[in-house]
């Protein structure tokens, strides 16, 4: 199809105005038209896209759509453009002027499917005072009635509705083209309310599992329990950026100091002045272990020698070897010098005799010994005199009173008596 050329008769009215198809919020100059006109004026649209003069491709289609103060609405072709394809003719129809009152008309343009619309433009229709030929004002749609007819040519390709609208089969381009046109009539009188369902089945709760399945708990009573709903692993992501620096948190509590007390306990001091003290932390004696393997022999060493001191020691020995003793002193016991093969030195090592001991315990009394043989037989002895060899008691007493008497100045008292 394609808008064609076209060239307005010198005996219509011309009204001049523009849109502009890339910045769609602009208004053009003003058309003003008067209701139910007879003249069938002509609107001469200059066409821009972004500020720019803009050409209609040939194989483009152009449409004007009209929405009246009344609600109706006009969509129809343009009449054609001019020689340089930068100018569109919209006729004026009386469907336009029907209504008075402002309009809005824009152009719609269409290249092989794609549509675009242009900015808008305001049709300022006056109020006719004495109309003489007054038409309703309905929905007029010239450019729907030449898609129906092309779709004549479509054998079998019958009008769809989608989104709403009605799609007719375009022969030329071989596809459905959107018309605009609502599919769906005007709202009908609210029906009965229908009887009331059946109670549904609905979902009383979910419990995801820790395998990742779902279980499913239904109004009924009945439960459903899904396969894992937990995806594989992906890859892992790249590091995020770094976040920002926290708040200072609250000092915490450290330890100053630990004490081991002597009964294997454990004291800790914090750094907040408290302290705590821990149970003993001595284990329990273990079982004593295996004897080891006994050592081998140590080697003794010979005092090869006696000299009264030291110096006269290392005079006499010149070329000593590691371990080499000698005993320094005038007599018992000898400090023992012996030669340190590492330091070069000789090493005084102290007596070889060591202090006395403390004195032992007393041993055990023996077993009793062997009676001894009779001794030979002793001399006659002579009768003791009393008096002399022996006393009696009485004798005794006497010497006694006797002295007591003296000492108290002749008191004859006796003793005794």
């Amino acid at each position: 199809m394609g808008v064609t050329t076209y060239m307005p008769p010198s005996d219509r009215i011309i009204h001049n105005t523009a849109v502009d198809f890339g910045e769609r919020w602009s208004l053009g100059t003003a058309v003003n038209l008067m209701q139910y006109d007879k003249t069938l004026p002509i609107i001469a649209v200059s066409l821009y896209s972004g500020g720019q003069p803009y050409t209609i491709p040939s194989s483009a289609d152009l449409n004007a759509r009209v929405g009246k103060s009344d609600g109706t609405k006009v969509y129809n072709p343009v009449l054609g453009c001019n020689s340089t394809r930068n100018v569109a003719y919209i006729e004026v129809t009386r469907q336009i002027s029907a209504a008075y009152g402002p309009a809005l008309a824009t152009l719609e343009l269409i290249i092989e499917g794609n549509v675009a619309y242009s900015s808008y433009i305001l049709l300022d229709v006056a109020k006719n005072p004495a109309p003489d030929d007054a038409i309703e004002s309905t929905n007029e749609y010239k450019s729907l009635l030449e898609v129906i007819n092309d779709a004549k040519d479509a054998i079998g390709k019958l009008p769809i509705i989608q989104n709403g609208t009605w799609w007719l089969w375009n022969s030329e381009k071989k596809a459905y083209v959107n018309t605009d046109f609502p599919a769906r009539g005007e709202t009908g009188l609210q029906g009965k309310q229908g009887e009331t369902g059946a109670t549904g089945n609905g979902i009383a709760s979910t419990i995801l599992n820790d395998d990742y399945t779902l279980t499913i708990q239904f109004t009924d009573g009945t439960s459903y329990t899904t396969p894992s709903i937990r995806g594989k692993i992906g890859p892992t992501g790249s590091q995020g950026p770094q976040g920002l620096t926290g708040e200072t948190g609250a000092t915490g509590n450290g330890i100053a100091s630990t004490v081991l007390n002597d009964d294997f306990t454990l004291t800790v001091h914090f750094t907040d002045g408290t302290s705590y003290t821990t149970p003993s932390i001595r284990g329990a004696t273990g079982p004593q272990g295996k004897q080891g393997e006994k050592g081998e022999t140590g080697s003794g060493f010979k005092v090869l020698g006696y000299y009264t001191t030291a110096s006269a020691l290392s005079a006499a020995v010149t070329n000593p070897a590691a371990g080499d003793a000698y005993g320094i002193g005038t007599g018992e016991p000898y400090d023992i010098y012996i030669w340190d093969g590492v330091n070069h030195k000789w090493v005084n090592n102290g007596a070889l005799q060591g202090a006395q001991g403390i004195q032992g315990e007393p041993g055990i009394q023996g077993e009793q010994g062997v009676p001894g043989i009779q001794g030979p037989a002793g001399k006659d002895g002579k009768t003791p005199v009393v008096g002399v060899d022996y006393f009696t008691e009485a004798d005794k007493t006497a010497m006694v009173n006797s002295v007591y008497a003296l000492i108290t100045n002749g008191d004859t008292a006796s003793y005794g008596s």
